[in-house]
């Protein structure tokens, strides 16, 4: 079988088969130790974003407060020890498993520089989970089927799939006990777990910024309280 072109660089790439797929990218997810880090990184992000939650909704509260009623106090605008080591944590280990050398650099096509997840990536990694997976009865080749898959998921641009939810959605397929029969039943996993991802993305480098606009609406509740106490502003006699 020949090779085939990445319709968005247009480099030629080997298609996946049982011979050239021996491995994942550098990452070492396949590893014992590595995935408990990961299943740790995906556990404490879900924390995170429950912060994250419940710190809007604070905020939130503090808007709507009606006059004359007391004010959230500023400490619980704050993060503890353990918080703030957490999100260290999540952003060392995000960076560690979701490497720049697993994304092309699109920067000539796009003004933006898009993270575009590279093909062969991809290939590799669907490659191991159709080897895994349950595919039921079926007539289909499966090197065709993984490579159209894998044209599927790296052309996908409203997924914009990164390696995290590429790993964690391949995983869930291997664990689900369902027959993998079709393209879309794979992108519908890996939106999911995209989407998942860019929650717990955004709670990691946002939490910070939610707590500062937490504690400046304390304070601005606060001024606006003693206002409301004073009357029209005039200190009580």
């Amino acid at each position: 079988m020949g090779k085939y072109e990445n319709p968005r660089s247009g480099r030629a790439i080997s298609p996946p088969t049982a011979h050239n797929v021996t491995a994942l990218p550098s990452s070492g997810l396949l590893a014992g130790r590595s995935w408990r880090k990961f299943i740790k990184l995906t556990d404490e992000c879900d924390e995170l974003v429950e912060e994250d939650r419940r710190l809007m909704l604070q905020f939130v509260e503090v808007l709507r407060r009606d006059p004359g009623t007391p004010v959230m106090e500023l400490a619980k605008a704050e993060m503890g020890d353990y918080a703030n080591a957490m999100v260290k944590r999540c952003r060392e280990r995000l960076e560690w498993f979701d490497r720049p050398e697993y994304y092309e650099d699109d920067s000539e096509d796009h003004e933006d520089a898009e993270k575009i997840l590279k093909l062969e990536v991809i290939v590799e990694r669907l490659t191991m989970m159709y080897a895994c997976a349950d595919s039921g009865p079926t007539d289909t080749e499966p090197e065709g089927f993984v490579r159209m898959l894998s044209m599927h998921v790296y052309g996908a641009n409203d997924i914009n799939l990164t390696y995290p939810a590429l790993e964690s959605g391949c995983r869930a397929i291997e664990k689900a006990q369902k027959p993998v029969r079709s393209i879309g039943y794979v992108l519908e996993v890996l939106q999911k777990h995209q989407e998942d991802w860019r929650k717990r993305r955004q709670a990691i480098y946002q939490i910070g910024h939610t707590l500062k606009r937490l504690r400046e609406a304390i304070l601005e509740a606060q001024c606006k309280l003693k206002r409301e106490q004073d009357g029209d502003g005039s200190p009580r006699r």
